[in-house]
């Protein structure tokens, strides 16, 4: 065949994606002169091409070019995100489940949105057994300050002093209403441990020797009896302060109802004697003398907790549960 001159010969079509220099014919391979078209003008763009505006990538060349050096992408003018801890929790209503926090940044300045944490869940009551087991019986009353929301004020009227007497009430408080069960009425070993429920602490007077170990023959089997036990009449003793019940609370300035003030425990007997008789005013007043008792406890816990706590104080600093099982506060 006839050999066509340069200029004559025909022109293949651009194949896609080939640059306007190869479709111009430019031998394959051979580089643009500067300040051809298709070159930016530091020589670094790829023939007929533009270069990306966040530019190359660090430490990547460019085909066709003798620039090896890492490109530098220009600063960016976007705000800087926020740091994941200025995050605002996300709203309850309509927000994310689960509580996953939102992405919205919180402002300066404003208020945290209202927590629907649960109040403290009770503590559990082998927790509260173990601590009885483990602290001895002269230093439970430490307990009380931890304990007071979960305290159960406990107090007995009996048949008489001897350990076989029947319990004739029970009254147990939780220091913002009280229950007085009676004997043939309501007092029962499920009602018992329905008013313990909740308890973590028993409150009592004279009870280390009195109450409870009668209310242990009588209602076996309550996990209450074991708890850890805050004796106030034990407390009242190692502050100096003598009488029974009645004559600690008017030491102590705790007043009763007039009609109440000459009600003691052999009278609580009486007046049961009477009830049984049939006297319909006997039983009325025992079970309010049995509450006025019960009361009287809950009004006496804190002030002789706070007269031991001044006066057994632990040097400062010092947790107090380091004194516990001590008579006295380490020294040192």
């Amino acid at each position: 065949a006839p050999v066509l001159p340069e200029r004559a010969r025909p022109r293949r079509p651009a194949r896609a994606g080939a640059s306007p220099g190869a479709a111009a014919g430019r031998p394959r391979g051979a580089r643009p002169r500067a300040g051809s078209r298709g070159q930016t003008p530091n020589g670094r763009g790829a023939p007929g091409a533009t270069p990306p505006s966040g530019g190359a990538s660090p430490g990547l060349s460019v085909p066709g070019d003798s620039f090896r050096g890492p490109v530098t992408p220009p600063a960016s003018t976007a705000p800087p995100a926020p740091p994941l801890d200025r995050l605002a929790p996300a709203p309850a209503a309509g927000g994310p489940p689960g509580g996953a926090p939102s992405l919205a940044p919180a402002l300066p300045g404003a208020e945290p949105p209202p927590s629907d944490e649960a109040a403290p869940p009770l503590p559990p009551l082998h927790d509260a057994l173990a601590l009885a087991r483990l602290i001895p019986r002269g230093d439970q009353w430490r307990l009380f300050s931890e304990l007071a929301a979960e305290a159960r004020y406990v107090d007995i009227e009996t048949t008489g002093l001897d350990p076989s007497d029947e319990i004739t009430l029970v009254g147990v408080s939780d220091g913002h209403g009280t229950r007085v069960l009676v004997r043939g009425r309501d007092l029962s070993t499920a009602a018992l441990a329905d008013a313990l429920a909740h308890a973590r602490l028993l409150v009592t007077y004279n009870g280390g020797a009195f109450d409870l170990p009668r209310l242990r023959r009588a209602f076996p089997g309550l996990p209450g009896w074991d708890l850890p036990h805050f004796d106030l009449a034990t407390a009242a003793r190692r502050l100096g302060l003598k009488g029974g019940l009645k004559g600690v609370e008017q030491a102590l300035g705790v007043r009763r109802p007039r009609d109440l003030r000459g009600v003691d425990g052999l009278a609580a007997v009486s007046l049961w004697r009477a009830h049984q008789a049939g006297d319909p005013d006997a039983l009325r007043r025992l079970v309010r003398y049995c509450r006025a008792d019960v009361e009287g406890l809950v009004s006496l816990a804190p002030r002789l907790y706070a007269r031991l706590a001044q006066r057994r104080e632990p040097p400062a600093g010092q947790p107090p549960l380091l004194l516990l099982g001590t008579d006295r506060a380490p020294t040192g």
